[in-house]
């Protein structure tokens, strides 16, 4: 199977990266031949993959640098489908004009690539600039309207979202594969990662975010939560692990109210990631219940859930599915600072409890969320499944 796979990220930046990356290297160890298209700012700390890795620039400029990178894509694409002829061709809803000449080829009886768009929930989030997040919200119906008429088939990341693109967009469900996010089980494995703290963690209590410092994700509402635990608990410590658009405002939040129970830290490399997890107590995603939310597969869940640790979250469908039966999460009555300071008072209350609880999240991952068994279905649909 000889896959070309197109994304709109920055190797060097993006956090959501990841999934992508593991996809393709399972993919890749499963034997299909895969080019993968991706943009960079900078050189430094690009992945050295098993597969093909064709690198684009993409300029940090809004609105400017992605017609520019897109510019370079469909350049790119482009002579890769004169030299190369591929069983199949993913694209994301950025991308989707890359289809162009193979739509053209195949009316002309020229081609019989299958040409898939993975939609994943991060293109429904909300932008900060209003006039980008309308542009955004534009293009993403066009090629989503576009993609059904001509595509031959959808992956997503959740049943909910598929739901969403059936409802809203007219997309019949069986032209849509799920592929959710996964774990390397050898890299977030407990027993090979020594236990270690930052500067000042020593003795406390500590509940870890890591990630994206973004919208919809609860998060000053947790550093309020940290104000009002501060004086009954003065050992427990919220630890973000992270940056995002959200950074300034917990920041001045944390200023503001003279808060010494939160501690922030840059973004790591994601081999190092486990590292952090293992110094902390429990971890904790007080995501609110928007719709990109509550149809998204939290990968940082599952990494929590791999290194055995307690989790706090919030009760929606992204968690609940996943968290069914587990005894080793704290669900919040809302998303509010007096419920997460509610939830963190239990998870510290009962830490023995949910700490021996905890050994069973790696077992629910292997079971259902490795990058394998996501990679499998993935493939399946791939080879199958990718029309009605």
């Amino acid at each position: 199977m000889k896959i070309l796979y197109v994304q709109t990220i920055r190797l060097d930046e993006h956090t959501c990266k990841t999934s992508r990356l593991e996809m393709i290297e399972r993919l890749a160890a499963f034997g299909a031949d895969v080019t993968f298209v991706a943009g960079y700012g900078r050189r430094a700390g690009l992945p050295s993959p098993t597969y093909r890795l064709v690198l684009v620039p993409f300029a940090p400029v809004p609105v400017l640098g992605h017609l520019l990178f897109n510019l370079r894509v469909q350049a790119r694409v482009l002579g890769l489908l004169a030299r190369e002829r591929f069983d199949h061709v993913i694209l994301d809803p950025y991308t989707f004009h890359c289809a162009f000449p193979l739509d053209l080829a195949a009316r002309l009886g020229l081609c019989r690539t299958r040409v898939v768009l993975d939609v994943r929930s991060g293109i429904f989030h909300r932008r900060v600039r209003p006039v980008s997040d309308r542009l955004g919200r534009a293009l993403i119906r066009v090629a989503l309207a576009y993609a059904r008429r001509v595509f031959s088939g959808f992956t997503t990341i959740s049943p909910m979202l598929r739901e969403r693109l059936a409802r809203e967009h007219g997309i019949p469900p069986g032209r849509i594969g799920i592929w959710q996010s996964g774990v390397s089980l050898g890299r977030f494995d407990p027993s090979r990662v020594s236990a270690g703290r930052g500067a000042g963690l020593a003795g406390k209590f500590v509940v870890m975010h890591h990630g994206t410092l973004g919208l919809d994700r609860g998060l000053p509402e947790t550093v309020e939560a940290m104000r009002l635990l501060r004086p009954s608990y003065p050992d427990i410590v919220l630890y973000l692990l992270g940056d995002g658009s959200e950074e300034g405002r917990l920041r001045t939040l944390v200023r503001t109210h003279g808060l010494d129970n939160v501690r922030f830290a840059p973004t790591v490399d994601h081999e190092q990631v486990p590292v952090h997890i293992q110094g902390c107590d429990v971890g904790i995603l007080p995501l609110l219940p928007t719709p990109v939310m509550r149809s998204s597969s939290p990968l940082k869940l599952l990494e929590y859930l791999a290194m055995e640790k307690p989790v706090i979250v919030s009760r929606i469908e992204a968690f609940t599915e996943v968290l069914a039966g587990y005894p080793g999460a704290v669900f919040l009555d809302a998303v509010t600072p007096e419920a997460i300071a509610r939830a963190i008072e239990t998870a510290y209350r009962e830490r023995r409890a949910l700490s021996r609880a905890a050994v069973g999240g790696r077992r629910l991952v292997k079971e259902r969320f490795t990058w394998e068994r996501q990679a499998e279905e993935f493939w399946r649909f791939l080879a199958g499944g990718s029309q009605e």
